[in-house]
């Protein structure tokens, strides 16, 4: 490429800015996407671990292991997505967000500050 502007994204993207010079959270889409994220964060942490979990033994089998797609081992990949559901998705959750919330009531309120304000925090 001969300048930033032959990166820029197609205008069909939606678009019209170069990927490297704007901020993500200056579009609408990715407020959109924050909203869903604070508004259903178990329902989207669990669907993300799930497929990072099931994606993960994918990877595994065809890049480490060096296995053609019909070769595959279906019944362990079902596996290891139902592991990622249910103990990373459900179980920690419950014990690292919510159980943590009772434990140290704030958690929340830590979690919020910026960085030097934490940096700061005493209680």
């Amino acid at each position: 490429f001969r300048s930033l502007n032959d990166l820029r994204r197609p205008s069909h993207w939606g678009y019209g800015r170069s990927v490297f010079l704007r901020r993500a959270s200056t579009t609408s889409k990715t407020r959109n996407e924050e909203s869903i994220l604070k508004r259903f964060p178990f329902t989207s942490q669990l669907i993300f671990v799930t497929l990072k979990t099931g994606g993960t033994d994918l990877f595994v089998q065809t890049v480490v292991e060096k296995k053609k797609l019909n070769e595959l081992d279906i019944r362990r990949n079902i596996v290891f997505t139902l592991f990622g559901a249910i103990y990373l998705g459900g179980i920690q959750y419950a014990i690292y967000v919510e159980g943590f919330k009772r434990l140290f009531p704030a958690m929340e309120r830590f979690c919020n500050l910026g960085w030097k304000a934490k940096l700061k925090d005493i209680e």
